[in-house]
């Protein structure tokens, strides 16, 4: 993993959104949801990366980082590697947008571009452009889709809050936004096949028990709800957002093995499923090492790899 290569090239796309000058807030929010859609993105480079979200970047500082990108793509893995972070990045963006086709186009001329060919004015009037509004027409959508999955907990913590059994202790606050963040995640890997099996139920029920450590029928009750129609169409990339944000790295490496355990609860992870969890696992800004480790508690005849 090149983690000075992706540093410079988070900064570098940083500098573009900068281009003109000025971020306000719901830009730099739409900034930091875009960021963490990076292909790879390890901790240590999103802690470098969050720490500089809110500092504006002079027009001398801009013109160093493109120029120091464009220096570091003539390298073919860092063209490939930079091509497949922006066609992450894109995404993210609306489906046909502006924003969306012009990353698209900058994705693709780096993936044929020999070396020696990547201009660094050219580099940052594209990246510019490809911002250029487009924040904050990200910011209304990531709103929309934020509002959409804040009414999907409220409804879920009040049927929670209805049929909790009586000789559980009801979560704080805390706890229960990531029992819901967490399940929702759970559900998503479930539903991967399109087919719920009993087995896989089961597996999210355990992994409730050990996650918060609720008593089987809360847990029982809690996969009940989450495995309903209504959390279909959750943003996965928002979740995943939520839930790094309230847990410790060791909450989150004990639940990429709950992940892990659920995706083989029907006797088997397929390949899709596993590479599901790896997306998971990044999403989560856990290592590579943190994913071998939580697929090795699975045992090799319960995964395809």
């Amino acid at each position: 993993m090149n983690t000075d290569f992706d540093l410079l090239l988070g900064r570098a796309l940083l500098a573009a959104a900068w281009a003109d000058g000025q971020l306000d807030a719901r830009e730099r929010e739409a900034l930091e949801d875009l960021l963490l859609s990076l292909d790879g993105l390890s901790p240590d480079t999103w802690r470098a990366l969050h720490a500089d979200l809110d500092r504006p970047i002079e027009a001398e500082h801009r013109a160093r980082l493109i120029s120091d990108l464009s220096a570091a793509l003539h390298d073919a893995d860092n063209r490939h590697r930079a091509a497949r972070a922006i066609a992450h990045m894109r995404e993210r963006l609306e489906a046909g947008s502006e924003e969306s086709r012009a990353l698209d186009e900058i994705s693709a001329s780096l993936e044929s571009t020999s070396s020696g060919e990547v201009e660094s004015g050219s580099l940052l009037s594209r990246l510019a452009g490809a911002f250029s509004g487009g924040l904050g027409r990200h910011a209304g959508l990531l709103h929309k889709q934020q509002e959409s999955e804040s009414a999907w907990e409220q409804s879920l913590k009040s049927r929670l809050a209805k049929h909790w059994p009586e000789d559980e202790d009801w979560p704080d606050d805390d706890d229960l936004h990531r029992i819901c963040t967490g399940a929702a995640i759970l559900a998503h890997v479930v539903r991967l096949d399109g087919a719920i099996a009993r087995g896989e139920q089961e597996a999210l029920e355990a992994a409730m028990t050990r996650q918060w450590k609720l008593g089987p029928a809360a847990a029982r009750l809690a996969t009940e709800l989450v495995l309903d129609e209504t959390a279909v169409g959750l943003d996965l990339h928002l979740l995943l957002r939520e839930f790094q944000r309230s847990t410790t790295e060791e909450e989150r490496k004990r639940f990429l093995a709950a992940v892990f355990t659920v995706a083989a609860g029907d006797g088997r992870a397929s390949f899709d499923e596993i590479e599901e969890v790896r997306r998971i696992g990044r999403g989560l800004l856990l290592s590579h090492q943190h994913f071998i480790s939580a697929k090795l508690e699975v045992p090799s005849g319960k995964r395809e790899t």
